[in-house]
């Protein structure tokens, strides 16, 4: 991980803290981020491959369209948008950049803990579906 974007001041300095990332590269906003990285791009650098978008629902179309532009592969949580319309939006923003765009899902698991107390155990799977956007369809899920 090598920067932040995100509202919580908490949040960006305990991930930043968990992960070594500069604080130089924690932004309290996408656009400060998206302003910071496209002055990199005119330089010719970049902070990194790709983004991992784990924004609110309707923010995400957005951000995909935006980021791709800036020629980012993405990772975006699902749903990746609330609207057919916002669908379209993303799929035309990966299939103009060539972009991989990547679609996760986030399934919390766990059981009641009046069921069997301090012997249970909540796991997080995350789903990753790679769509390879030559082919038009999913290439991998794990």
């Amino acid at each position: 991980m090598v920067a932040i974007a995100g509202p919580r001041t908490q949040t960006q300095a305990l991930v930043a803290d968990r992960f070594g990332v500069d604080r130089n590269r924690v932004f309290e906003t996408w656009e400060q981020f998206h302003k910071a990285s496209a002055e990199m791009i005119q330089v010719g650098k970049r902070f990194a491959d790709a983004i991992v978008i784990v924004a609110h629902d309707r923010m995400r179309a957005e951000l995909v369209v935006v980021f791709a532009a800036q020629g980012y592969d993405i990772l975006c949580e699902t749903p990746m948008a609330t609207s057919v319309e916002h669908c379209l939006q993303i799929e035309d923003a990966v299939k103009k950049t060539g972009i991989i765009f990547g679609l996760g899902s986030r399934m919390l698991l766990s059981c009641p803990s009046h069921t069997v107390p301090n012997r249970c155990i909540s796991f997080a799977v995350f789903v990753i579906f790679l769509c390879d956007n030559r082919m038009g369809k999913v290439r991998d899920a794990w």
